[in-house]
């Protein structure tokens, strides 16, 4: 016949596993949610084991396992609890515990603690039934104690528990086979010898020998009656603690006493250890300066550390208990809620970035969020671990780091980008001075026309006229102006386009930021951006650009996506400027690519440089680290393009290089936003 379990747990999921467990391993089982569930459980049948947990709504499982400490007990009790369980650990030390499953928990751990348990209770209650046995033994056949002795003996020295009888004078006259292992005394050595100078330590046997006075005259005292934990010492000096329970009886008209005690050595160590593991995390957790809550599947607060309570304002005793979403924190609980639920479904790690909050001083703040799931055995999410930090003042100095990284761009472009404008500029201006004096020379020749052709219709027409005329006409050199004012005005427009198309790119490039992702052309955003960049490059570089005319619109931040394009193409110049010197030795490339990935876009910028060294790399998007010179750069290029990719538009930012051929940046851009 199997035995018959109790679980009690407000997590189904729990309930569900262990039952699972119990049941396969042909154990009888019952579930109930919570404390009346399992008292209505109890009225109706009686059970071998309960396993209850600590923490539950309505009455708490510590209430429920005293209950049933005093009135049912024949149940062996096991907590099922997690070490972090705030509250009343202390409070187990009043209960009779069979044992402790530790969530989260194994199928083998809970297999042990159950068999061990179930083996504990049968033991207990052998052991209660001698005990009745002795008592009956005792009280109703005081008269045949002594022909009834090898029975009792036999029944003694069954007993797991050593069994010590103490006569009217102090002494030991009966010690069990138990009481020889425990203490180290045989029968012999024992039998006889004042009980306290024999057992009891030396720091104590003063208050016991006291205590014997009255009850060897009234067969009263503190201990009769009760089971309480003391010390004993055993044949070495070694001292050890006892859980005793002590009779008394009366023979003869004298006060003898009957004590029942058991080592109860491994029950402390198991307690101290849980005092110590509970003290160890309470230290971790004292360490952990981030923001830690742990939420439980039914979506209440499990843990609430100190950085937390510092951070809302709000202290651990408040939360404890009450559902995440209604703690009371002015958060963004859209976002969250979305991903505590993206979190548990897909059991994985999910990151929130910038979650926005109103500090406890009614200022907007920000929000660095990690879930992480708790998962249990059967592999789905249990729970969910928030780990996070107030990120408001790190945004601000991301911030004036980026405009300080926009500034030093604007500064390095603005000499090239007025000599790119100045080219152009200066070509028109020359050829409209060449038209200038061309008009000038044909209006001296059409003034001659004009006056030829009036004495032409007068009649009055003159050789010297004609001869003036002609004069006029080799002096502007009509056959070079007719040929090389096209050529002027062609140029001129061309120059103006140029300009035009420097200002467009230059206006695209210096996009406004925004807070919301917009949909641009990456392929036009790179044009522009290269445009802008012509004079850091073109003396060191051809640029090359294979771009994908069917690349679809990508939902970005436009001018933090074009400060990167910027970081990458001038350091790709700079890359190759290292290498080629003087240029006496030509000059490098520069290779743009796009390309459609799937759900996302892939942008690859290449130089044919010096290569990025085996010994660095796993520096190279580290703030404030450069390569270069001081004085050139501050190292925070590489270090903002990472941040913006992955972090403001959840791409990816790699990069493959070989010392002496060149390196490859690699951006990837997802198609979608979450």
């Amino acid at each position: 016949m199997s035995e018959h379990i109790l679980i009690v747990d407000d997590e189904e999921p729990v309930c569900r596993l262990l039952t699972r467990i119990l049941d396969q391993a042909g154990y009888s089982c019952v579930a109930a949610a919570d404390s009346a569930g399992a008292r209505s459980c109890m009225a109706q049948r009686s059970f071998d084991l309960i396993l209850c947990d600590i923490m539950m709504p309505g009455e708490s499982g510590i209430e429920l396992m005293q209950h049933i400490a005093e009135s049912h007990p024949h149940t062996g009790i096991v907590v099922v609890s997690s070490l972090d369980d705030p509250r009343s650990f202390d409070e187990l030390n009043n209960i009779p515990l069979y044992g402790i499953i530790v969530k989260p928990f194994s199928r083998g751990q809970v297999l042990v603690t159950v068999s061990n348990a179930l083996q504990h209770r049968r033991l207990v209650s052998e052991e209660r039934c001698t005990r009745t046995e002795l008592e009956r033994l005792v009280e109703h056949q005081t008269a045949r104690i002594r022909e009834s002795e090898k029975t009792f003996r036999a029944i003694a020295d069954s007993a797991h528990d050593a069994i010590v009888m103490m006569d009217n004078n102090g002494n030991i006259s009966f010690w069990n086979h138990s009481a020889k292992k425990m203490f180290g005394y045989d029968s012999k050595e024992a039998l006889g010898c004042n009980l306290h100078k024999f057992l009891a330590p030396v720091r104590f046997r003063d208050a016991h020998i006291k205590a014997f006075k009255n009850f060897r005259a009234t067969g009263r005292g503190a201990a009769v009656g009760k089971t309480l934990e003391l010390y004993a010492q055993r044949k070495g000096g070694e001292e050890f603690p006892i859980e005793l329970s002590l009779s008394s009886v009366n023979l003869k008209g004298k006060w003898h006493a009957i004590g029942i005690i058991r080592d109860i050595t491994e029950r402390k160590r198991a307690a101290e250890a849980l005092r110590k593991a509970r003290h160890e995390i309470d230290q971790m957790m004292a360490a952990i300066h981030s923001i830690m809550i742990k939420i439980g599947s039914d979506g209440r607060v499990q843990r609430w550390n100190r950085p937390a309570a510092d951070t809302f304002k709000i202290a651990e005793a408040h939360v404890l208990g009450k559902p995440f979403f209604e703690c009371g924190v002015p958060l963004d609980w859209e976002r969250m809620k979305e991903g505590i639920s993206s979190c548990v479904e897909r059991c994985r790690r999910i990151r929130l970035n910038d979650v926005s909050y109103i500090r406890p001083d009614g200022k907007n703040g920000f929000l660095g969020i990690t879930l992480n799931p708790i998962i249990g055995d059967n592999g789905d999410a249990v729970g969910v671990l928030l780990m996070g930090a107030d990120i408001t003042d790190r945004k601000h100095l991301e911030s004036q780091l980026a405009q300080a990284q926009k500034l030093e761009s604007i500064g390095q472009l603005a000499a090239g980008i007025a000599h790119e404008i100045n080219t152009p500029t200066q070509y028109v201006g020359d050829n409209i001075r060449f038209l200038e004096d061309a008009f000038n020379e044909l209006g001296e020749v059409l003034k001659s026309y004009q006056a030829l052709l009036s004495a032409a219709r007068k009649g009055q027409l003159t050789d010297e006229m004609i001869r003036q005329t002609e004069i006029a006409v080799v002096k502007a050199d009509l056959p070079f102006l007719i040929e090389e004012i096209p050529e002027a005005i062609r140029q001129s427009l061309e120059g103006v386009e140029r300009v035009s198309k420097i200002v467009r790119s230059m206006k695209e490039f210096s996009h406004p930021g925004m807070e919301e992702k917009t949909a641009i052309d990456i392929n036009r955003a790179l044009e522009s951006t290269v445009t802008v960049a012509r004079n850091e490059w073109k003396y060191v570089a051809d640029l090359e650009m294979d771009l994908d005319p069917a690349l679809p619109l990508v939902p970005c931040l436009p001018g933090e996506l074009n400060q990167v394009f910027l970081n990458m193409i001038i350091n790709a110049a700079h890359a190759i400027a290292d290498v080629i010197g003087d240029g006496s030795n030509g000059k490098g490339i520069i290779r743009i690519t796009t390309r459609s990935q799937g759900d996302s876009v892939e942008i690859r910028i290449s130089d044919t440089g010096s290569g990025i060294p085996e010994k660095i790399r796993f520096r190279i998007f580290d703030p404030f680290f450069t390569t270069k010179d001081a004085g050139k750069g501050t190292g925070q290029g590489l270090a903002i393009s990472h941040s913006v990719i992955v972090e403001k538009h959840g791409g990816s930012l790699s990069f493959e290089t070989e010392e002496g051929k060149g390196t490859t940046f690699i951006i990837r851009l997802p198609l979608h936003t979450d």
